[in-house]
């Protein structure tokens, strides 16, 4: 690429000497801006590659690249609460619709066959994290740490996602309609099988996400995001056409 570059100055200033030199000029310029967009786009795709080969082998192999921490088990008598420490905490066939958990340390806490909608995650510690047939419908997630947490067929449409961190999260199979990914870290992060119709990803990262299988009617998400995203195999895009 260099020694093409050369040779075209080098071309350049021989029919400038020989007259003509402002139109040899144009078109050198042009050729090198041409050579220039191509070598950064070459570039910009290797690093892609192989950021994208590095996630999918951690995603594969997982060891102890994305391994849960060690927690200490909290006294879940305390009960619920901003700021207190749930770590481990399980949640069954439980009505907390309408709680406040902002900035609690629920660390590894599940939520099976739980009312758990409107709830206020906002700030919360919620490394893996697990919902399992639970409602979660417009709950606020801004702000949190969503490291690993998963998700089985739960409902989380229209909740806010605002700035989260979900590198890593698996949240295959949740109805996500209308959800909230502005800003968010999606690095990593399994949607496949997701409904994601209206969805919005303005800002967000998806670096190497699975949304194979997907339905993305009306999502609000751009063309280099999408390039970002790991599989699309399946995915129904924004515009309704379906992704081979």
């Amino acid at each position: 690429m260099k020694s093409f570059i050369f040779v075209i100055a080098i071309t350049a200033l021989f029919l400038g000497a020989c007259g003509g030199a402002e139109a040899a000029l144009d078109d050198a310029a042009s050729d090198l801006e041409q050579a220039l967009d191509e070598a950064l786009d070459e570039a910009i795709d290797e690093a892609l590659a192989e950021a994208q080969a590095e996630i999918s082998d951690v995603m594969n192999d997982p060891g102890e690249a994305i391994s849960l921490p060690d927690i200490v088990a909290a006294d879940c008598s305390v009960g619920i609460g901003p700021g207190n420490y749930l770590a481990g905490c399980t949640f069954n066939d439980s009505n907390l619709s309408g709680s406040n958990l902002a900035g609690a340390d629920l660390s590894q806490f599940s939520c099976i066959d739980s009312n758990m909608s409107e709830v206020d995650y906002s700030d919360a510690i919620l490394v893996g994290a697990s919902w399992n047939s639970c409602n979660s419908s417009d709950s606020n997630f801004t702000n949190a740490d969503m490291t690993l947490a998963t998700s089985a067929s739960s409902n989380l449409s229209r909740a806010l996602f605002v700035r989260t961190d979900l590198s890593f999260a698996d949240l295959s199979g949740a109805n996500l309609t209308a959800a909230n990914f502005s800003g968010a870290d999606l690095t990593g992060a399994n949607l496949s099988f997701t409904n994601l119709t209206d969805a919005n990803f303005t800002g967000a990262t998806l670096l190497g996400v699975d949304l194979s299988g997907s339905v993305m009617n009306g999502a609000i998400i751009t063309a280099d995001q999408l390039d970002y995203a790991g599989a699309l195999t399946g995915t129904i895009l924004p515009d309704g056409s379906y992704h081979e």
